[in-house]
């Protein structure tokens, strides 16, 4: 299953399945993250002026908007992936969206993948067999959401503290990747 014949799943290391290929909303795991899935100037400036406009929206209610984006598992835990991928590209979809948002001004835009990268080293955040934050993973990426609020109206204090939480870790059969690739039941999912 280390191969992406048949769109399905990458057998990385450490336990990891990525998706791969298309998915049914037309996203293709591969292509992005070797960088070939490159987004027009009128994607961009669409996706711009859709989420400006829901900024608007908010603020004329009162309310303040922020879109955090949770990265796929190949972005946050690209060092998995198999050697024959190299290092993920420098332009993914989400850097690229990142980048043009940048370039307009828009600060209501919060790419999460820094700040999973960084706290890897608090444990395990991603499910190692499905493409999903796992209880750590949601953890960290609503601290960084909370704090990346402009304006912030949660003073730090009000933030609540990783440890607040109990957090085991167990096994189940494997997920949504391990079942595509017809090995959820030799590959465990590393559940938190």
């Amino acid at each position: 299953f280390g191969n992406t014949f048949g769109n399905r799943v990458i057998g990385g290391k450490n336990g990891f399945l990525f998706m791969a290929g298309k998915n049914k909303f037309g996203y293709d795991y591969t292509a992005d993250y070797v960088g070939e899935n490159l987004l027009s100037q009128s994607t961009l400036e669409a996706f711009y002026q859709h989420l400006e406009m829901r900024r608007l929206a908010y603020q004329n209610n009162g309310c303040t908007y922020l879109l955090a984006v949770i990265p796929n598992a190949q972005t946050v835990y690209s060092e998995n992936m198999p050697d024959c991928y190299g290092s993920i590209s420098q332009n993914t979809m989400l850097l690229q969206l990142q980048a043009y948002l940048e370039y307009k001004g828009f600060d209501a835009f919060l790419n999460l993948s820094e700040s999973l990268q960084a706290a890897k080293s608090h444990g395990l955040l991603y499910n190692n067999t499905e493409n999903t934050l796992n209880a750590l993973g949601a953890y960290y990426a609503y601290a960084a959401a909370v704090r990346a609020i402009p304006g912030n109206p949660v003073p730090p204090e009000r933030i609540s503290d990783v440890s607040e939480y109990s957090m085991y870790t167990h096994y189940t059969m494997g997920k949504t990747a391990a079942a595509l690739a017809h090995i959820e039941a030799t590959l465990p999912n590393e559940t938190i």
